[in-house]
């Protein structure tokens, strides 16, 4: 069931200054690779920062912060039964446990194995009728994207020595999406008997 881990995370930096202006731009980016298969995580991060001086009274500085966080984000259920108001879905790692060794994963077609099998009669009742967890991690396809824009910006004049006006301007901007495709699978049962979709969208605009 575990399909191992990785994490990678470049990231670069560039500031220059010049007599009226300094500025820095960055980036970074993040990929981890879940343990249980269709699980993961990645996230970009890009950031701008301009200070100006336009003249002895005037200053400008402009700050914006774009966030990937969660950009694509494959969850597969973890804990719990799967029922319930925001539950993420039948646990992997729940029926990994109640899974017992004497039943196999597939079986000689390839197919993943549902119910225990003895003498061609289902033997159920003494190893278990859990779910095949790494037959529901195969049909676990859950995606969470999260986008994010943060910016602010402030002009100050100083017309006369020691007085300085100052406004200041903020912004916000968040995205989320989700969808979730539960498709059919199973051999000696049927799970998700009819294939569904579920799919959300928000969107929150801030300002000041």
């Amino acid at each position: 069931m575990p399909s191992g881990f990785a994490e990678w995370t470049p990231s670069t930096t560039t500031t220059r200054s010049t007599l009226f202006s300094q500025y820095i731009v960055s980036g970074n980016y993040l990929t981890q690779e879940g343990l249980i298969q269709n699980s993961s995580y990645d996230r970009f991060n890009l950031r701008t920062a301009l200070n100006s001086t336009l003249s002895k009274y005037v200053k400008t500085s402009t700050n914006l912060n774009l966030n990937l966080s969660c950009s694509k984000t494959r969850q597969a259920g973890t804990s719990g039964d799967g029922f319930g108001n925001g539950n993420p879905g039948a646990s992997i790692v729940r029926y990994a446990l109640f899974r017992t060794p004497a039943t196999p994963v597939y079986n000689d077609q390839g197919e993943f194995v549902d119910l225990p099998q003895a003498d061609g009669k289902s033997a159920a009742a003494f190893f278990g009728d859990g779910i095949n967890p790494v037959a529901l991690a195969d049909a676990t396809d859950r995606n969470f994207n999260r986008y994010s824009l943060l910016g602010n910006a402030y002009v100050e004049v100083s017309p006369v020595e020691r007085l300085r006006i100052r406004s200041d301007y903020g912004v916000t901007f968040l995205i989320t999406d989700y969808k979730q495709f539960s498709k059919t699978f199973g051999i000696d049962r049927s799970f998700n008997a009819r294939a569904q979709l579920a799919q959300s969208n928000g969107n929150d605009f801030n300002y000041n």
